[in-house]
């Protein structure tokens, strides 16, 4: 599965809940964005409007770095296994990064 697409049923499955929004589950969507807005910045996806590739390194810096600064307001928040992800996902994010950069 895509990261757009369990974005989407992420987005989906806190909305169609009766439960309260948790704004924890909500910073991780957005964090989840914002790395899917960071590969296709890069160059390594599609856009998903126009499905074609457009490299633009510093809207990738910018993605990356706010869903890092997202990613510490909740990052205590997080078990180990969410945790190991997020974290895992950011430095993923950051070694491509460095290697599209140059």
């Amino acid at each position: 599965m895509s990261n757009q697409t369990e974005d989407i049923k992420n987005h989906e499955e806190v909305q169609s809940s009766n439960e309260p929004i948790d704004v924890k589950q909500v910073l991780m969507v957005a964090t989840h964005q914002l790395a899917v807005i960071a590969w296709q910045k890069m160059g390594l996806q599609p856009d998903f409007i126009t499905n074609k590739i457009h490299k633009d390194i510093s809207q990738a810096k910018l993605a990356i770095d706010a869903a890092n600064a997202l990613s510490e307001v909740y990052l205590d928040k997080l078990d180990d296994a969410e945790k190991n992800a997020l974290q895992s996902l950011l430095k993923d994010l950051k070694l491509n990064f460095v290697q599209q950069q140059n």
